[in-house]
């Protein structure tokens, strides 16, 4: 986990840590002040997890070497599909205002890095900011998936649709 802003009680059996994590504010919270040290262990471990396989800032991480290979299909790790499982249920429920396939569309806008760095570049007077022409995102219609199975293809077919689980 990042930077730590202490722990503090909240009442004589629960306690509160602030930190910061990707570019924001996470707080923890245990009923059992002598659980905090394992607590903050087992989310530092959730949280690099979800890093690794997540980020697109990471080079290495499991959703860029698939978003390297668009058209193709995959195998994802059961984190990256449940992952991808909630982001098209999120842009289904919101009717496609979420969309978990903006990325190319906001790198191409500067927005290529942590969000603190990408305020650092833009305080530099020097920096030329992209004049990329306005980018649509492909939108999750184009993502083949079905959450029953840990293969996905990103960027198919343009009449692709995402599978859902029959209830």
């Amino acid at each position: 986990m990042s930077t730590t802003h202490g722990a503090r009680a909240l009442s004589s059996s629960a306690v509160r840590v602030d930190f910061e994590v990707w570019s924001t504010t996470a707080t923890l919270i245990v009923t059992d002040p002598t659980a905090l040290d394992i607590a903050q262990a087992a989310l530092g471990d959730e949280l690099a997890a979800i890093d690794a396989t997540c980020s697109r800032f990471r080079a290495d991480s499991e959703i860029s070497r698939v978003l390297a290979i668009p058209g193709h299909p995959v195998i994802l790790s059961p984190l990256l599909n449940s992952a991808v499982s909630q982001a098209i249920r999120v842009a289904d429920a919101t009717g496609g205002l979420v969309d978990p396939t903006v990325a190319a569309a906001v790198i191409a806008l500067g927005y290529d890095r942590d969000i603190g760095a990408v305020v650092v570049k833009s305080m530099d007077g020097d920096h030329q900011w992209p004049t990329a022409q306005h980018q649509p995102a492909p939108g999750v219609h184009r993502l083949e998936h079905d959450p029953r199975l840990p293969l996905a293809r990103p960027g198919g077919h343009p009449q692709a649709r995402h599978h859902r689980r029959q209830r």
